[in-house]
């Protein structure tokens, strides 16, 4: 299974799980949004900070996710929803649209599922 991402991606503030799963590409979509109370830590990458900095942020920015307040996505039809496509592209299309209906997704992930779609279109050109 390969994962282009996850909720808990950035702090938590995406809104898509997609990943790659037995010959289809699955996106589930968030029904809610972490409303941080507190402000999030600055980044600690592991190559910057070392194990220990980047642990011990995680831990204060669950801290904060358990503070945090649940809001619901306005998005009828659409949030809570989960899609399956039988290819990349399919895919890569379904999460620009639903870029443009307001979910956040990382441009890192935009990124890799857009290549994968390349990739495919590749072998099959």
């Amino acid at each position: 299974m390969v994962h282009y991402c996850r909720f808990s991606d950035r702090d938590w503030t995406t809104d898509l799980d997609i990943r790659e799963a037995d010959g289809e590409f699955v996106t589930v979509v968030a029904s809610f949004r972490y409303q941080f109370n507190d402000p999030l830590p600055p980044a600690a990458g592991l190559a910057d900070s070392g194990d220990v900095a980047y642990v011990n942020r995680e831990i204060q920015v669950l801290r904060i996710l358990d503070r945090a307040d649940k809001v619901q996505i306005s998005a009828p039809g659409i949030a809570g929803k989960t899609f399956r496509d039988r290819s990349p592209i399919a895919c890569a299309d379904r999460m620009e649209w639903l870029i443009t209906q307001g979910f956040r997704v990382p441009e890192w992930a935009r990124e890799q599922l857009h290549q994968r779609a390349r990739e495919a279109e590749e072998v099959h050109a």
